[in-house]
């Protein structure tokens, strides 16, 4: 149906100029409740193979959200109740469908078997525990996670972490990855990073060393520590004394 047609409005002229109008706001009337309706109908999302890929995920789905009836669906209030998250441990592979809860201010996914996860929809969360994903979890993308507070997202394989917008982020436990760089230019809140076991040198591990905040009165910025001596960060002395003057 042209929703654009039904609001195109017919010539007006004299005597039945009234008559004309009360049949053009008839049928903008009916083009408003066609539209109420078609927004309603794709506001649910229907749990399936294409939206939620991974069986376990949409079966936790399933049985824990979809509480209203015709069942085998979402709708935006049932999305919106959501605002916690466990999925920790179930052998997960797959959270694609995730991006629809962006009530979330918390989400536990530890211990599954991701190979990458995207958040960067969930611009409410404030809490995400990620963290042993059978280290085969290689990018994590929390781009735009504005209110993000708390992100440990250590002892995987990740080569990437998008930490984009992240205004507000001050716990970062990245430790025991690949990473090869870290950008936390965005995190202008942070007050513990723990990046031991990565590959960060060179330019790179400079790069991430400028981009620290600086203490402020509140701050107790615990920069990097290193319990595990076979670690693959390269620290030179210079870069040392840098991240000290932060304090």
């Amino acid at each position: 149906m042209n929703i654009k047609h039904l609001l195109l409005p017919s010539p007006i002229s004299g005597a039945k100029g009234t008559k004309q109008g009360s049949g053009l706001g008839r049928t903008l009337c009916l083009a408003a409740l066609f539209v109420t309706f078609a927004t309603a109908a794709w506001a649910d999302v229907v749990i399936n193979s294409t939206n939620f890929p991974d069986g376990t995920f949409r079966t936790f789905v399933t049985e824990n959200f979809d509480t209203e009836k015709p069942k085998g669906s979402l709708s935006d209030a049932e999305l919106q109740a959501v605002t916690t998250m466990d999925v920790s441990k179930k052998s997960i592979q797959n959270l694609k469908g995730i991006e629809y809860f962006t009530a979330l201010t918390s989400l536990i996914c530890y211990g599954n078997r991701l190979t990458q996860l995207d958040v960067s929809a969930l611009t409410n969360l404030v809490t995400l525990e990620c963290y042993n994903n059978s280290s085969v979890m290689t990018t994590l993308n929390a781009t735009g996670c504005t209110a993000l507070k708390t992100l440990k997202c250590y002892n995987s394989k990740l080569e990437a972490l998008s930490l984009g917008r992240c205004s507000n982020l001050a716990t970062l436990d990245c430790h025991s990855n690949q990473l090869t760089a870290l950008n936390i230019s965005a995190c202008v809140k942070l007050t513990s990073v723990s990046c031991y076991g990565n590959s960060i040198r060179g330019d790179k591990m400079v790069q991430f060393i400028n981009r620290l905040p600086p203490k402020t009165s509140n701050t107790n910025l615990n920069l990097i520590y290193n319990e595990d001596a076979s670690s693959g960060n390269e620290i030179m002395h210079a870069q040392v004394l840098a991240a000290k003057a932060k304090k």
